[in-house]
């Protein structure tokens, strides 16, 4: 019973951060809605990450980020705002509309800069 507590909390914050989330990429002037052949629609700003092969569309929230991959041939259409664009214009217009995120995404790691100088237990384990 405990564990479908947590889940229905779970759930319900999953739920309430993707409206939150939803409505600030819609309020932004760089928001695009990629919609696939089944009809499912994914709104952000296109992220830096996105290549040849995959669109990457980021939703940011106060203090989260969420992102989406798209493989490019799941889109059917596409739009910018209010305006319909062709998938193959957003897709070569990428590079144009794409923007970094403000931070680490989940199961991304910031790497520490390489230490000044060895601690004598790595002179050690060196030697």
């Amino acid at each position: 019973m405990q564990r479908f507590a947590c889940f229905i909390a779970v759930l319900g914050l999953s739920l309430l951060g993707q409206l939150q989330v939803a409505t600030h990429a819609a309020e932004s002037d760089a928001a695009v809605t990629a919609i696939t052949a089944d009809g499912r629609e994914f709104t952000g700003v296109i992220d830096s990450r996105t290549n040849d092969r995959t669109l990457w569309l980021r939703r940011d929230g106060d203090g989260f980020t969420v992102a989406q991959s798209l493989d490019w041939n799941e889109i059917a259409s596409a739009r910018l705002g209010d305006e319909s664009l062709d998938p193959a214009a957003l897709r070569s217009h990428r590079g144009e509309l794409a923007s970094p995120a403000g931070g680490l995404f989940f199961g991304e790691i910031e790497l520490a800069g390489p230490q000044a100088q060895a601690t004598p237990l790595v002179n050690e384990l060196a030697a």
